[in-house]
């Protein structure tokens, strides 16, 4: 059984929102918890795209295509705050077990 699946991605996403989300994310603590559920399910889309599981939506091909025009005209009113984040969870987290995760720094 795989250990890419997108529960464990969706997991990992919001690990590391919650760990991070203070240097990433400006004027975090004025964001719901809808609002945090929702940037660590774009972010799960992201490294699934990358890691190519599951092809994400646009927003996510414009991360991973390292394309800013195209992420920034796709990214709604809550994700346009972070797009630092998704390029961080591009570049720098990896799911290798479902209870260890890698973050290069």
């Amino acid at each position: 059984m795989s250990i890419k699946t997108p529960e464990n991605y969706r997991l990992l996403a919001k690990h590391v929102l919650d760990e991070r989300k203070d240097f990433f994310i400006p004027c975090y603590h004025n964001l719901s918890e809808s609002d945090f559920q929702h940037i660590a399910n774009i972010a799960a889309s992201v490294m699934m795209t990358r890691d190519k599981i599951m092809p994400g939506g646009g927003f996510a091909q414009a991360i991973v295509n390292n394309d800013l025009k195209a992420a920034f005209d796709r990214a709604d009113s809550v994700i346009v705050n972070a797009i630092r984040f998704m390029i961080y969870v591009m570049h720098n987290v990896q799911l290798v077990s479902p209870t260890f995760v890698t973050i290069l720094v």
